[in-house]
Formats: structure tokens, sequence, C-alpha cells
């Protein structure tokens, strides 16, 4: 799972930051009639993650994070291990459409600021959109008078 944290627009570029969450849920049942320590290897998240919960592991293994475990007799224990780490992505809001601009002015991470600026940007770039439409077909109107010409000239 991955949630926007927030977002920082500087010089053009939208910098969003996200917190990736990676969590497991551990359910143990002790068929036994007796109490059981169990350790319990939990296989590392690859790259920056952070352990948030339990906050600390038993003991700390290559690849691996250690959990002690207490199970009652004829009982069941359950563990989550969350682990977290922060990723960012930049986006270069000139190579948006206005479209694609206007879906991050929804986004509940974004200052009031950051949303009337994306939605300005999404004006301007509809507005370019259109002004791009009218020159092409101006372009297209120009290239069929310049045939028409020469078809008259060769008359």
């Amino acid at each position: 799972m991955c949630e926007a944290t927030r977002a920082v627009v500087a010089d053009g570029v939208m910098t969003l930051h996200r917190r990736e969450v990676k969590e497991t849920v551990y359910r143990i049942v002790n068929r036994t009639g007796k109490g059981h320590t169990l350790y319990l290897d939990h296989p590392r998240a690859g790259g920056a993650f952070e352990l948030v919960e339990p906050k600390k592991a038993e003991e700390e293994l290559a690849g691996h994070l250690r959990f002690k475990v207490e199970l009652p007799a004829s009982g069941k224990a359950e563990l989550t291990v969350k682990e977290e780490r922060d990723v960012g992505s930049r986006i270069a809001i000139g190579d948006l459409d206005a479209e694609r601009t206007a879906v991050f002015t929804d986004e509940p991470y974004l200052t009031a600021e950051a949303r009337d600026f994306l939605r300005a940007v999404a004006g301007v770039m509809r507005e370019r959109a259109g002004v791009e439409r009218g020159r092409a077909v101006a372009e297209e109107e120009l290239g069929r008078l310049d045939r028409d010409q020469k078809r008259l000239r060769e008359n």
C-alpha cells in the first residue's frame, strides 16, 4: 500500500512524497496442552523500510527480523509486523496535459495554494491546447489554399 503524505511544487516540478507500507499478519495456533515460546523469523522488506510495529524485534538477523511470540496452552496468538518507507517521485508539470494536472487538484495532501496553482496551470494548458488546435486548422487551410493557388496558376 502506498499513500501520499505531501507534495511540494517548486520550479515547475511537483515532488510527491508517499509512504509505502508493508504489513504482514501472522496468526499462530498452539494445538498442544502447554504453553510455548515461538521465535518467528520475518523476512526483511528490501530497500529503506523501517520497522514500525512492533517497535523492536527480539533480534535482527541478516535478511530477517526475529520476533518472540508467547503461545498459551491450546490457544492462539497474532503478530502484526508493519514496515514503512518514504518514497518520492518528481513530476515535471510542463510535461502533463490539462486533464492529468487537474487530477492532482483533488488530492488531500496538497495545500490550498498548490491546488489553486495547479488549477491555474490546467486552465493555461487547456487554453494552449485550444490555440494549438486553431493553429493546426489554420495551417491546414493555408496548405489547401496554397495547393489551390498552384493548381490555378498551372491552368
